[in-house]
């Protein structure tokens, strides 16, 4: 972490790890995972006749008290209520003077940690995330041998899911919902998936009420709206709003930065504006959504750190060519994706894709013939003459010499195929059957019966029999190169 400590984490209940934390980052704010203790519920208290009722009780303290003050409230009356004094193993695990839940309240209730920001983090769907999260590489007969392999098959599969999702953030935009300028804003800048959770708070702005607004000083407004009170639903799996339940919200907006605080803590606790903030702006008239808003982790054009570290999942079976390929399809997909924009663009796109391929088929040819190292282009109109292969008793078998202005090459590109008994038994010929994509199967008639297996270039003309291969780069002409491939004699 370069020696740099985080500003919140979140661990279970664990005192060693509690204390390591206090000493090794005393600055960071430490935070109790939820879930742990809500799992405790049953093994503490279950045994109480009125349980159920109970547990509906704690929840909605815990969950949807707004202060701190209003959950001390909330908790004193579930306590007095159901009599949980008379109990005491459960009142000392709830209330005790040294562990008790209540006491270490800062440390786990939502209205004492709303204030800090964690990412967007819950604590109640933490361990269910990470659970769902190895379904089907980890299973609780898992042998040791196995967890590794399959540990980082999740992983790559984590990972190729966040790729394919950064690529769909760059090519599909999400409809607007209404026309804030919040909401224009967040849709060129932020992730698909954070850009959603804009556009609930903006489609929840209909349900805010402006009550008062009062000049607190030369720059500052005090904006008071009432709201409902909305509750998650464990069932819904979604915020509801309570029927007949309304919240009072104090917004301070600054008239010089345009900048806007809500007590709701929403945008400081998940980095996402609140729709009480949306509304004050939107009374306020400000077009222009102050950069303080904009949460650099959520942004779709900023390359995240962690995807440039090298990490275990990395699949060292993956060749270089395969590695290659990936990185021409990254460097490829802007233009791929400018292009779609318009017919004008499209066409420089497959223009430029063209000349590319011209210029592949040209650095073929000659990598080809350099490779043979038995001759080398003339100057002066020369021209170079590949002649048939040379096998032993062959009636292509040429002279030591063919001429003054030819060079001799045993080209790679003709194949002499053995023909098994009984004739070829392909269901297609062979000339087409060693072609590659992009050429040509012609040839002058005479070769007819006497080449087999023949790798003819692209936009080639014929020069007295001789098939003479023309290379165009970017719109030149960068090389001649004339192909013999005829038996001696016959030229």
């Amino acid at each position: 972490m370069g020696g740099k400590a985080p500003a919140a984490i979140m661990t279970d209940q664990d005192a060693a790890m509690r204390k390591a934390i206090r000493i090794a980052m005393p600055k960071t704010r430490h935070r109790w995972c939820m879930w742990h203790i809500m799992q405790k519920f049953s093994q503490k208290l279950g045994s109480m006749t009125d349980f159920p009722q109970i547990k509906v009780a704690l929840q909605n303290v815990i969950y949807n008290s707004f202060t701190p003050v209003e959950f001390e409230e909330g908790w004193a009356e579930v306590v007095e209520t159901f009599k949980l004094k008379e109990a005491k193993e459960s009142y000392k695990w709830l209330v005790g003077i040294d562990h008790g839940l209540y006491n270490q309240r800062e440390m786990w209730i939502p209205a004492y940690v709303k204030h800090i920001f964690w990412a967007g983090m819950q604590t109640t769907q933490r361990v269910e995330s990470i659970n769902s999260f190895f379904d089907g590489y980890l299973k609780k007969n898992t042998r040791l041998y196995q967890f590794a392999p399959r540990y980082c098959k999740a992983m790559e599969s984590r990972a190729n899911d966040e790729k394919a999702a950064d690529a769909n953030c760059c090519r599909f935009t999400r409809s607007l919902v209404g026309e804030f300028a919040v909401e224009r804003k967040f849709q060129k800048l932020y992730t698909d998936a954070k850009f959603v959770e804009v556009q609930i708070q903006c489609m929840r702005v209909c349900y805010v009420t402006p009550i008062t607004s009062k000049v607190v000083s030369d720059v500052e407004v005090e904006h008071t709206v009432s709201d409902k009170v909305w509750v998650w639903s464990k069932f819904l799996k979604k915020e509801i709003s309570l029927a007949g339940r309304k919240r009072i919200y104090v917004v301070m907006f600054n008239k010089e930065t345009s900048f806007a605080k809500c007590d709701c803590k929403h945008f400081e606790c998940h980095g996402i504006m609140c729709r009480h903030i949306i509304k004050v702006l939107d009374v306020e008239d400000v077009e222009n959504v102050p950069a303080g808003y904009i949460v650099d982790r959520w942004r779709k054009d900023i390359q995240r750190k962690h995807t440039l570290v090298k990490v275990a999942y990395h699949d060292p079976e993956k060749t270089e060519e395969v590695k290659r390929y990936d990185r021409i399809m990254n460097a490829v997909e802007p233009a791929a994706l400018r292009g779609s924009l318009s017919e004008q663009k499209l066409d420089l796109v497959i223009e430029g894709i063209m000349n590319i391929v011209l210029r592949l088929d040209e650095s073929d040819a000659l990598s080809a013939v350099g490779d043979n190292e038995a001759g080398a282009l003339t100057s002066g109109g020369s021209r170079m003459a590949i002649v048939g292969p040379t096998t032993p008793g062959s009636v292509n078998k040429p002279p030591n010499s063919v001429g003054d202005d030819t060079t001799t090459l045993t080209p790679p590109v003709m194949v002499k195929d053995h023909v098994p008994r009984g004739g070829l038994k392909a269901h297609r010929t062979r000339e087409k059957r060693f072609l590659q994509p992009g050429y040509s199967a012609d040839y002058p008639p005479q070769m007819a019966g006497q080449v087999r297996g023949t790798m003819v270039y692209p936009q080639h003309n014929y020069n007295n029999g001789v098939p003479v291969q023309k290379f165009q780069s970017s719109g030149r002409v960068s090389g001649v190169v004339a192909t013999n491939l005829f038996p001696s004699g016959q030229t």
